[in-house]
């Protein structure tokens, strides 16, 4: 059998558990580490930042972090690197806790095994990348449907950045150059972004911007309706912005009682 070779940033400050990892790593018989260690959260981001790692073993008590926050900040500086949780024996909630917030599994200190590690290090890089596989094929589903709307369409994050136009969106507004990311900032009118950040802070659940013209022009004005996106707990996350043609030979398209 091959064996498998993973670059590993253990994060991890007691000496004694980062011997015991080390001991049980070199037992492993199909699987082969390269260690880079951290005992800080500080030093962990800083290394997740400069190297190409192919996962993180983290310890939850650290001296400038405790609990999920250390889960937290590692996936926020590198939300494509797979995570396995060290927990204390009699703490497996919390291990459960950080499974849900996003890490691949979590082990038990000072009580798991060669094997018991090799598998945990390779189902958690699978289970990974299989996510991001099912990720990838669900956002070029996404693209496709968000570019075939028979209306002009954008989704603006909660940064004011455009992550999502398709290209009638872009010929309505006039947009030149990038279609997203923060530089259709510099595009778009401050009024403009003044709606969309009321409907994000949660000041108005649902608003049509009929009135508000972008692009002036006598024969071709486009008009808005911005609309909040919501997670399953009901915050917005974001907002979807439509834009419609009206022309003095184009009726505007009816888009509810607020666009009379």
């Amino acid at each position: 059998m091959t064996e498998e070779v993973f670059k590993v940033l253990l994060v991890e400050d007691n000496p004694v558990d980062v011997l015991y990892f080390e001991k049980i790593s070199r037992e492993m018989s199909d699987v082969s580490l390269s260690l880079v260690k951290a005992g800080t959260l500080s030093k962990a981001i800083e290394l997740a930042k400069s190297q190409e790692l192919d996962l993180a073993v983290c310890d939850l008590g650290l001296p400038d972090s405790m609990g999920l926050y250390t889960v937290k900040q590692i996936m926020a500086v590198s939300p494509d690197l797979p995570i396995i949780v060290m927990t204390n024996i009699n703490d497996e909630d919390l291990g459960f806790k950080a499974v849900k917030m996003g890490a691949q599994d979590y082990l038990p200190k000072g009580s798991y095994n060669p094997g018991l590690l090799a598998r945990s290090i390779k189902y958690s890089v699978e289970r990974k990348a299989y996510a991001a596989r099912q990720l990838w094929s669900c956002r070029e589903r996404f693209t496709a449907l968000f570019n075939n709307i028979s209306q002009g369409a954008a989704f603006f994050d909660k940064q004011l950045s455009m992550t999502h136009c398709n290209p009638l969106f872009s010929e309505l507004l006039g947009l030149k150059g990038v279609l997203s990311g923060p530089d259709i900032l510099d595009q778009v009118s401050p009024e403009f972004l003044q709606r969309v950040s009321a409907v994000l802070e949660g000041s108005e659940s649902n608003m049509d911007m009929g009135a508000l013209v972008l692009k002036k022009s006598a024969e071709f004005q486009p008009w808005i309706r911005c609309i909040p996106v919501k997670d399953r707990q009901g915050d917005v996350q974001g907002v979807l912005c439509l834009a419609i043609e009206k022309t003095p030979s184009r009726p505007l398209i009816d888009l509810g009682p607020e666009a009379d």
